[in-house]
């Protein structure tokens, strides 16, 4: 038996490995509700970045469509670890493009620091290349805050009919969710709504109790 985080994930290893459909098992994740959860505060003029600074985190499209928002207004704060080659490679990016000054980096923040920040900024952009589920834009959700998401991997399995979601290669068209995002207010009323509702379908009890039918089944 195979367990996988979700179809996305489950279809690419029939598709590289010949697995057989029938030996694959999905278990939904879960995420910390003791630490993320709705502060009901006011939203600031801040878009989060959050995770650590991989290739598959498609960062220099972020940057480029901030370019191409063209409002000096807005913040971007970039928060998780930092990598050694790649970090360095994203500010000189942001000063080349010209925007340095509308972007932040965190190395690294805690479970409170991150709960502030899911609850403050306007929303979440994470237009991963890839994701095999998409934890970032659970947590997201669960404080009813909007999520830029990608077409690619398991984040339209996570986030459902809620968030916007887009090409990671275009970055037209993620300049184009950021500007919907500032003047669409019934994004983030739907998810304020609906968002912490449908992150309580993803929880760790139930998974675990659900895993533990599977193996007693076997």
């Amino acid at each position: 038996l195979i367990l996988s985080n979700s179809n996305a994930t489950s279809n690419q290893l029939i598709k590289t490995y010949k697995i057989k459909p029938s030996k694959i098992y999905n278990i939904k994740l879960g995420y910390d509700k003791k630490n993320i959860f709705p502060l009901k505060i006011k939203r600031e003029n801040f878009f989060l970045i959050l995770g650590r600074h991989d290739y598959h985190k498609n960062i220099p499209n972020i940057l480029k469509a901030i370019k191409l928002v063209r409002n000096k207004d807005l913040n971007f704060i970039f928060a998780g670890p930092f990598h050694k080659k790649l970090t360095p490679f994203y500010k000189q990016l942001s000063l080349d493009l010209g925007i340095s000054k509308s972007c932040s980096w965190e190395n690294w923040v805690d479970a409170e620091r991150k709960r502030d920040l899911l609850n403050r900024c306007k929303a979440l952009i994470m237009p991963s290349l890839w994701e095999g589920f998409g934890l970032p834009a659970l947590e997201a959700m669960a404080c009813g805050t909007p999520v830029i998401g990608s077409l690619s991997g398991a984040m339209p399995e996570v986030l459902g009919d809620l968030g916007i979601l887009i090409n990671p290669l275009d970055i037209n068209q993620l300049a184009d969710a950021i500007i919907q995002i500032i003047r669409n207010n019934e994004i983030t009323r739907k998810m304020i709504i609906n968002g912490p509702i449908r992150a309580s379908e993803f929880d760790w009890t139930k998974s675990i109790k659900d895993l533990e039918n599977k193996i007693n089944s076997l």
